[in-house]
């Protein structure tokens, strides 16, 4: 979803790294952290790519507060599928059973 300029406030990269973003072990992410996240993004375990969201104004990049939760989100959801499709496919203990007894492949 592309950054609506006339409606978010933008903020510096390094504003977001240090009031933002969430510490991690008490620390901020780092600079390079950040340029990965918008340069390649992070890869999901469906394959698809994230990436965060920038603006430029000049040479300076900036995002907003929704791009970064519209990032995490998409990371988190993406997670969250994953597990859930993982889950489905591992068999019950019924499924180990009637196996057992010949009635399932």
């Amino acid at each position: 979803m592309p950054i609506d300029i006339e409606h978010e406030q933008l903020v510096s990269l390094a504003f977001a790294r240090k009031n933002i973003i969430p510490k991690v072990g008490g620390r901020t992410v780092s600079s390079c952290t950040l340029w990965r996240w918008i340069h390649r993004g992070l890869l999901t375990p469906d394959g698809k790519r994230v990436r965060l969201e920038v603006l430029y104004r000049g040479n300076v990049p900036m995002t907003t507060i929704r791009a970064i939760a519209a990032f995490f989100a998409a990371l988190t959801e993406a997670k969250l599928e994953n597990r859930v499709s993982n889950e489905s496919q591992r068999p019950t203990a019924m499924d180990e059973g009637l196996r057992s007894e010949g009635l399932l492949p």
